[in-house]
């Protein structure tokens, strides 16, 4: 249900507001149902279409309704549309030069750009400083590694490393030096550049724990990772960490070690669905399908638009023989995603719909390399490392011979199969 209240607030007054699902959200004090409708045409029915003239409408009734223009790049994005998201981030940033958001977003979907590129664009923006490690320090919030090119990174990265040979104190620098590093998946040269910063700051701050922590994830040291993340549970009462915790131990298979961990999460006060999120996932690695529709249904019962939790109900539900797995797939299918959705190619791997995930890897490897990267420590998508053409396609070549059981790479392969099919139908 959307309950409407109507306010006596103008459009152009912005209020912020905590929302329990996306966190803090700015938006006007008063607004049309035009946009609502645009909403929801986006992000609950996928009919990207209409969402995009839901929100051309509101334009045409207020020139000045940047929050709509912004919108709309949500809409290209997840629509596909991957040539148009820069392209109207930049639109309301010439538009609105106060709007510090629509500069950030432009240099973070702009194919390709670089440092300099990005740095002329942004001394558009009226709050842009003078000061050259203010401005880094402004840029850094663009660094989005998970939707940058790797040739954007390599400038960025060439852009701190210079400001980092004239200021060799800032840490600051470094921790976006480390961001980068790990975003180029050089992992090593990370872990030393976030460390050098800690010895230079005196302190690991929980934002610098935090990071370490997510960096030896990336690296596979889950045991590291744990004791990051348990330093910051323990200093900074962030309960909220023990999921990361959770997460690390599935990933170490030891389903023990998770048990606990959550067992303390919840004695703290942390939410059931979101531990019996966790368990759902250990009971698919452990092939237990009574205990995954169990948690598949705990969790499903906090969110009902849980597309993955949907997922691993209907793999219970084949299991162990029960009818209805039809009609929770049409409730999945009609979900929106965005076309570059890691949560779609999860549902498709869980799903075993290996095709429709590797289409999804493919575009990510282009428009959200940093999530195709993020792949490869993925324990959700186990059935698609059993996949020797999706191993090939992710760079994992020694993978996808060990799955092909030959010494041939799989391309090989493929190639050999289509020439003998050519020579058979020419025959």
């Amino acid at each position: 249900f959307i309950i409407r209240i109507k306010s006596p607030g103008s459009f152009f007054n912005k209020i912020k507001v905590t929302d329990l699902v996306k966190g803090t959200m700015e938006m006007p004090e008063n607004d049309m149902a035009l946009n609502m409708l645009g909403a929801i045409y986006c992000d609950a029915l996928a009919q990207y279409d209409k969402a995009e003239e839901m929100f051309d409408r509101v334009i045409e009734l207020v020139p000045n309704a940047d929050i709509t223009m912004r919108n709309k790049a949500i809409v290209y994005r997840k629509a596909g549309k991957f040539d148009k998201v820069a392209q109207q981030y930049k639109f309301v940033a010439e538009k609105f030069p106060k709007l510090k958001t629509s500069y950030l977003n432009y240099v973070s979907y702009k194919t390709d750009i670089t440092a300099e590129e990005a740095l002329k664009f942004f001394a558009g923006y009226e709050g842009w400083p003078s000061d050259e490690r203010l401005q880094a320090l402004m840029l850094g919030d663009a660094i989005d590694t998970e939707v940058m090119t790797a040739k954007t990174l390599e400038s960025f990265l060439a852009y701190y490393e210079g400001l980092i040979e004239k200021y060799p104190d800032d840490y600051y620098l470094l921790y976006h030096k480390t961001q980068l590093l790990q975003g180029l998946e050089r992992y090593e040269e990370a872990l030393a550049a976030c460390e050098q910063a800690a010895e230079i700051s005196g302190v690991m701050s929980y934002y610098a724990t935090n990071a370490l922590g997510n960096l030896y994830y990336a690296m596979g040291n889950y045991e590291n990772a744990i004791a990051c993340y348990g330093d910051n549970v323990m200093a900074h009462n962030d309960n909220s960490l023990r999921l990361c915790m959770a997460d690390c131990y599935i990933s170490m298979a030891d389903y023990v070690g998770m048990e606990q961990v959550l067992t303390d999460y919840l004695a703290e006060g942390g939410e059931e669905a979101d531990a019996a999120s966790y368990r759902m996932k250990a009971a698919y690695l452990q092939e237990n399908y009574e205990a995954l529709l169990t948690y598949a249904d705990m969790v499903i019962a906090e969110d009902n638009r849980d597309a993955k939790a949907k997922a691993y109900k209907v793999v219970a539900m084949r299991e162990l023989d029960m009818e209805g797995t039809d009609e929770l797939i049409a409730e999945i299918d009609s979900q929106g995603f965005s076309a570059e959705s890691l949560t779609l190619m999860t549902i498709n791997s869980i799903l075993g719909r290996f095709d429709e995930a590797r289409e999804i890897y493919a575009v990510m490897q282009e428009h959200a390399p940093g999530v195709a990267i993020t792949c490869k420590n993925n324990y959700e998508l186990k059935n698609l490392y059993t996949d020797a053409a999706f191993c090939e396609m992710a760079g994992m070549e020694c993978k996808a011979v060990e799955i092909a059981g030959t010494e041939q790479t799989v391309a090989e392969a493929k190639t050999e199969a289509v020439n003998e099919q050519a020579t058979q139908e020419a025959n």
